[in-house]
């Protein structure tokens, strides 16, 4: 299997540039306010249809990880996932300083399958674990702030693994299929995933 990685030998060029910051700076606001949109939904969701709402409806993740997919360093995740819950709760989402504890810890959980990977893993695959991973995450923060905590472990697990692959697909699909797509263009070619490309598979030697 093809895999998309990028050797980071030398730890200063982690170092984020000032496009950098503007880039991720820029996609928290955008998606913050897109995101800001779904809260509205999403608490009525929940007042209708309790807990199983969030696990099918969890279109949160998208900028973290097209952040990811461009930037490709450490902390980018995180600090789109700051930013875009500040931007939520500038911007009046009914959740209120939740939005931004949610932000948090969705960055956080986006970061963690590329830093058990050193950074050097960007296959599709770890992109979609990612966005699982943000949703289970953000579970964790919803089942104790809505008092769910009282509800029967076989259903918050459930709840955990419906949210995972769900998020993976609206948040880890489109993330990615829009970093592919700004990559095509070339409107990203400054930037670790506008120029990085597949890898050989393991085990092929060039000719």
């Amino acid at each position: 299997m093809a895999q998309e990685s990028l050797a980071l030998t030398d730890p200063r060029r982690n170092a984020w540039t000032t496009t950098d910051i503007v880039l991720v700076a820029v996609i928290g606001v955008i998606f913050g306010v897109i995101e800001a949109g779904f809260s509205v939904p999403y608490q009525l969701g929940i007042a209708a249809f309790g807990p199983i709402w969030t696990s099918i409806f969890t279109p949160f993740q998208v900028g973290k990880i097209l952040a990811m997919f461009i930037v490709r360093k450490p902390g980018v995740a995180l600090a789109a996932g700051i930013i875009g819950g500040l931007t939520q709760f500038l911007s009046g989402n009914p959740a209120g300083m939740l939005a931004i504890v949610w932000g948090v810890a969705q960055g956080l959980a986006v970061e963690l399958p590329f830093f058990l990977t050193r950074y050097r893993n960007y296959h599709w695959l770890t992109f979609l674990v990612a966005a699982g991973l943000a949703s289970v995450f953000a579970k964790a923060v919803s089942v104790f702030a809505y008092g769910w905590a009282t509800l029967p472990v076989e259903f918050l697990v459930f709840l955990w693994v419906l949210g995972f692959f769900v998020s993976a697909i609206e948040n880890g699909v489109i993330g990615y299929g829009l970093g592919k797509l700004l990559q095509r263009t070339g409107m990203i070619r400054s930037f670790r995933g506008g120029a990085t490309s597949p890898a050989p598979e393991p085990g092929l030697s060039k000719a």
